[in-house]
């Protein structure tokens, strides 16, 4: 299961005890490197259809400068 990279690096974690087994590289690897996307399971079929079309806007338009879907 993947989660959120490192916890303990998240502010609300800051000064609560914890135990950490090794140097968590990985976690850290996740932090900083997955391009996370919230959903929880009440999504509807069409706010689903909504963020894909979203995220697929915003990354053509990134590669694509001046690129916009057609509403």
């Amino acid at each position: 299961m993947l989660f959120g990279g490192n916890l303990l690096r998240q502010p609300a974690y800051a000064g609560r005890p914890h135990r950490a087994v090794g140097s968590l590289e990985r976690s850290d690897f996740v932090m900083d490197q997955v391009f996370w996307i919230g959903v929880y399971p009440g999504l509807t079929d069409s706010m689903i259809d909504y963020m894909l079309e979203s995220v697929h806007d915003a990354v053509l338009g990134a590669l694509a400068p001046g690129y916009r879907q057609a509403s």
